[in-house]
């Protein structure tokens, strides 16, 4: 067991428990070895009403991901367990959260975000998470993205007008920033952020142990 490990489990204080999250959240996309820590009930529960959410919202198995549109290993994580886990949402077995916590020197990824939480304002959250994943390498550089962002509300069926009007307005600038607010309180420095239930999950390259702690806890594990 890693000193991170032992400090994060025998942690008792919150502001203690913040500055050792950030530390485990910084090192999630370069550690070799997975590892699994339980961490405060106040730690998942600072999250709670942030982003955006599919699945039961009483009594099930939490996932919450904080990611950033422009995060590598937050696009990975997305396609090789996201897809997989809120489709397990959907079906009504787990509610699936995502944070978005832009990191600084990703300029683009928190007008990802507001395209996310305008879609979110017509139902279509999902969707357009979907197109800002796959569609990373069309946004992520050249002129302005918000162009690409309403391309994809048009491909969405969204009313065009109406989301044009949303991006960069109050409502989702403090979206977004209440995100931000979330993530900070608990102390995330680096992304993606992986917690399943109160397990902070620092999984290797494949990802393949949340989907493997999310089904044990599934089957009563």
């Amino acid at each position: 067991m890693t000193r991170l490990v032992r400090s994060l489990v025998s942690v008792a204080v919150p502001s203690v428990a913040a500055i050792m999250l950030a530390l485990a959240s910084a090192s999630v996309s370069r550690s070799p070895q997975p590892s699994l820590v339980t961490v405060a009930d106040h730690v998942p529960g600072a999250l709670e009403g942030a982003g955006v959410a599919v699945g039961p919202s009483q009594g099930a198995l939490t996932v919450r991901v904080v990611g950033d549109y422009e995060c590598s290993a937050c696009e990975a994580l997305d396609r090789r367990v996201g897809r997989r886990l809120r489709a397990l949402a959907s079906q009504g077995r787990l509610r699936y959260q995502l944070v978005q916590a832009p990191l600084r020197a990703h300029r683009r990824a928190p007008k990802a975000a507001q395209a996310l939480f305008c879609a979110d304002r017509q139902g279509e959250p999902w969707g357009m998470h979907t197109l800002l994943v796959e569609g990373r390498p069309e946004w992520g550089w050249g002129k302005d993205p918000h162009e690409v962002f309403r391309r994809y509300a048009g491909r969405l069926g969204l009313a065009v007008a109406e989301f044009q009007e949303c991006l960069g307005s109050p409502y989702a600038t403090s979206r977004l920033e209440a995100d931000r607010s979330a993530a900070a309180n608990i102390g995330v420095a680096g992304v993606p952020v992986i917690l399943v239930g109160s397990t902070l999950v620092t999984p290797s390259r494949s990802f393949t142990e949340v989907l493997d702690l999310v089904e044990a806890r599934l089957a009563g594990g």
